[in-house]
């Protein structure tokens, strides 16, 4: 008997078992936000992405330069977390900085492990998301424990 595929009633299963508030964008995609980051776990046959972005735009031209080589050099440095520079949707010139942790899991996965590799992305991309907050000060414009 192999181990039980990991189906996005699981990660919520988990997510409801640390109090992790969360939201159901569609039928492979949560949602969690928090003050500095949201992130959106998406749930595939044979993988699980948890990918965060932060809460700071990148707007100025010296912003996004500084932003790409934070992104640049993050990605040269480790192998996890991807580091993403990208453009919000509908917005030509802004960028943000995105996080993103894939775990292949065609085999399934039992409950601690699906649980294990939850948390433990979790918290790298916080871990990581508080580097950009020291690096861009100026663009922290909310409240810590604000909510999106």
């Amino acid at each position: 008997m192999g181990l039980p595929l990991v189906t996005k009633k699981r990660v919520i299963e988990q997510l409801e078992r640390e109090e992790i508030s969360y939201s159901e964008e569609n039928d492979i995609t949560v949602a969690i936000y928090f003050s500095d980051v949201f992130m959106r776990i998406i749930v595939h046959e044979t993988y699980v992405r948890i990918y965060g972005c932060w809460r700071g735009i990148l707007s100025s031209p010296e912003d996004i330069e500084q932003g790409l080589y934070v992104v640049n050099e993050a990605n040269n440095s480790s192998v996890a977390p991807k580091w993403i520079l990208s453009r919000i949707k509908n917005d030509p010139t802004d960028r943000c900085i995105s996080l993103e942790i894939t775990h292949l899991t065609g085999r399934g996965m039992t409950d601690i492990q699906l649980k294990t590799h939850l948390l433990t992305s979790i918290s790298i991309i916080f871990w990581e998301i508080k580097k950009l907050a020291e690096k861009f000060p100026h663009l922290v414009t909310w409240e810590t424990g604000e909510e999106n």
